[in-house]
Formats: C-alpha cells, structure tokens, sequence
C-alpha cells in the first residue's frame, strides 16, 4: 500500500512537471510570435469592446460543441463511465491537441484515463469525430470560395459541388467501401461493433458544424473588434482561411505562424488590413487554443487507474 502512494506521489510530480514544462513552451511560443510580427499599431483607431466580450463569450461553446463531441464517442463505447474521468480526459485531450496539426493528437491525451482494451475503440471513434470537423472545413470552405469566385469561375461551383457530395457521402458510407480494400479491412471492422447509424454520424456531423459556424462568427467579432466591419462577404472569407488552415501541414501548436500567414494571405485579398488580421488571428490563437490549454493544464488530474 505504501508502494502504491509512492508511486501515485512520484507520477504527480511528473505530471506538475510535465505541465510546467508545457506551460514555458506554449508561453515563449506566443511571446515569440507576438513580438517578430512586424505590427503598425497606428490603424487601430479605436476598439469595439463589445465585440470582444462577445468573441470572448464564443469559447466556452466552441469547447461545448467540442466536448458534445466526445461525450458521443464515450458514450459509444461504454454508458458506464465515470463523469470525472470523461471530463479529465478532455482537458488532457485538448493538451496533446495543441501540440498536435489540426487538433489531430487530442486523442493521445484521452486514452490513458481509460483501460487498454477500449483504446483502439476510442481512437477510431476519436478519429471519425475529428473528421467530421475536417469535413465542414471544406464544405464551408468551398463555399465561400465559390461565392466569392461566382462571377469570374463558374465552372468552379460544379467541381466544388462535386467535393461537397463526395466528402458528405464518404462520410456516411465510407465503412461500405473501405471493406473491399484489404489494408483498411481489418479497421473497418471495428467499426461495425459500434452500429455507427446514421444519427450517430449525423451527431458527429451537427456538432462538427455548430461548431464550425460558432468559431467562424467569432473570427467576424474579433475582426469587428479591431474595427472592421461585419458582412457575409467577411464570413466567406474566414471560412477560406479554415478552409486553406486546415488543408496546411504543421507540426504543433495549433498551427501557429501558419494560421497567421494564411489568414493575412486570404484576407488581404478581400481588402483587409494586414496588421488587424495578424492581431485577430492571433486573439483567436489565445481565445480558442491558448487559454483552454493552459487551464487544462491547470485542472486537468492525472489518470490513477482505469474507468472501464
């Protein structure tokens, strides 16, 4: 007995030391990136102090539809599980997101609050959940771009169409298809112990969506905030600038430096200025990746045994 609070004694220090660790890396990364912008503070006249309250109000539901998410893929697995653990392995889920492209890894965090059978189980459903987020990300993206381009390439509204009905369809039969091809068999199969129906996908998909729209209004409120006014023009365009993130590679950290070279790329065109775009991409930075990752780091309780 005293062997094992030892041993739980030690892992928590390692786990304190781990999030301090964390905590100095993701600080002077912002801090770095901050101060290298080559900034013009002088076109910010004034601020619009409710438009930031209410980007700010916009986190906790991007999270909500987040957590909504795995509530379903837990819930897939098992209906007995402890509240406490669900909710732990989220924060630690939204940790090794951050160090993760595309939030990709937040599965890495998750799994190790539950025991090892269930693992793989929750890595597929984690998977299809994160897929479900990518699938918006090009719709909306296509989107916008077809409108913004309606008048000048027509003929890029049928190809954009044409993506927009492939990926939907994948997403609700690509467990038909994969079957035939013996690399993915095998995945596949798990799968089909979970009946993934369609209103399970169509969860995944709701949520994905609501989510999708919550972060692009937000994107529009911080723009307002530093003045720039808001229009559905401006949507299409933040719904290009996901949709070119998404499609980037990264290594880590919520694609920092890149999401803040896209969005001047894309929204310079649509006639923005470059030093309020830096400033909004990175308030979106801290908004949605940042602040929820250093709060997770400091709620966010070690595994101690399993809940399945």
């Amino acid at each position: 007995m005293q062997t094992l609070s030892k041993a739980i004694k030690n892992h928590s220090w390692i786990t304190f030391g781990i999030k301090i660790s964390l905590f100095l890396i993701i600080t002077w990364v912002f801090y770095y990136q901050f101060i290298s912008a080559d900034l013009n503070f002088e076109v910010i006249s004034e601020l619009n102090i409710i438009s930031g309250i209410i980007a700010v109000l916009f986190m906790p539901l991007n999270w909500f539809c987040e957590y909504k998410k795995w509530k379903v893929t837990v819930n897939t697995v098992s209906d007995n599980i402890e509240s406490k653990n669900i909710h732990n392995a989220f924060l630690a889920g939204i940790v090794s997101g951050m160090l993760t492209p595309n939030m990709l890894g937040n599965f890495v965090g998750r799994i190790f609050y539950f025991n090892r059978k269930y693992r793989v189980d929750l890595i597929i459903l984690t998977t299809l959940s994160n897929f479900s987020q990518f699938v918006w990300s090009i719709v909306f993206g296509l989107i916008g771009i077809a409108i913004i381009n309606f008048e000048t390439q027509k003929e890029f509204i049928w190809i954009s169409l044409l993506i927009i009905v492939f990926l939907i369809a994948f997403f609700f039969f690509f467990d038909r298809y994969l079957m035939f091809i013996p690399y993915f068999k095998k995945w596949v199969k798990r799968f089909t112990e979970f009946n993934l129906s369609r209103a399970l996908k169509m969860q995944f998909l709701f949520w994905s969506c609501f989510r999708h729209l919550v972060f692009s209004v937000q994107f529009m409120f911080v723009l307002n905030f530093f003045n720039q006014e808001i229009s559905f023009t401006l949507m299409f365009w933040i719904w290009q600038v996901y949709f070119w993130v998404t499609l980037s590679p990264s290594l880590f950290l919520g694609k920092i430096v890149i999401r803040e070279s896209i969005s001047v790329w894309v929204l310079s065109a649509a006639g923005l200025n470059p030093t309020i775009v830096v400033l909004s991409s990175l308030s979106i930075w801290i908004l949605n990746l940042f602040i929820p990752t250093i709060l997770s780091l400091i709620f966010c309780k070690p595994p101690i045994g399993s809940s399945l």
